[in-house]
C-alpha cells in the first residue's frame, strides 16, 4: 500500500510540474508579445545615417516594422530551458547602437561626436521582467494549491 501511495504522489507532482511548465511558457510568450508591441511603439523614428557630399541621403536606417520574437529551447547539461527575446530583423546591429549610443562615423571618418543612448528596449525588457516575475509567483501559488 505504501508503494502505491508513493507512486500516486510522484505522478501527481510530475503532472503538476508539466502543467506549471506549460502555463509558464504560455505566460512568457504572452509577455514577450507585449514587449514586442511596446518596443515597436517606442522605437526611434527612421533617420538618415549618412548623407552624400551633395546632401542627398545615402542610406536611411530604420527599425520600423522589423520587430520579431524568438523563443529558443536550449540545453545546459541535464537542464533544459527556453530563451525568449525580441529583435529587429531589418537592422539587427542598429538596435545595439541606438540602445547604447555610439561614436558618429561619416564617410569612414570619425566625426568626434557621439549619439545619445536611447534605452527604449531596456525599459520594455525591465517591464516585461516585472510582469513575468508576477506571473511566475501567481503560477507557483496555483502549483501549491494543485491547480
Amino acid at each position: 500500500m505504501n508503494d502505491t501511495f508513493s507512486r500516486a504522489i510522484t505522478l501527481e507532482v510530475a503532472a503538476r510540474c508539466e502543467r506549471f511548465q506549460k502555463a509558464a511558457d504560455k505566460e512568457a510568450r504572452r509577455i514577450m508579445k507585449e514587449m514586442q508591441a511596446e518596443i515597436a511603439s517606442t522605437a526611434p523614428p527612421p533617420y538618415t545615417a549618412v548623407r552624400k557630399k551633395d546632401g542627398t541621403p545615402f542610406k536611411t536606417k530604420h527599425m520600423a516594422g522589423g520587430w520579431k520574437t524568438s523563443a529558443k529551447k536550449r540545453r545546459a547539461g541535464m537542464t533544459s530551458y527556453t530563451s525568449y527575446g525580441v529583435y529587429n530583423e531589418n537592422e539587427p546591429t542598429l538596435t545595439h547602437l541606438v540602445t547604447l549610443g555610439h561614436r558618429v562615423v561619416a564617410h569612414g571618418q570619425d566625426t568626434g561626436k557621439r549619439t545619445a543612448a536611447d534605452p527604449f528596449m531596456d525599459n520594455a525588457r525591465d517591464r516585461a521582467q516585472e510582469k513575468l516575475n508576477e506571473a511566475v509567483q501567481r503560477l507557483l501559488g496555483e502549483f501549491g494549491n494543485g491547480e
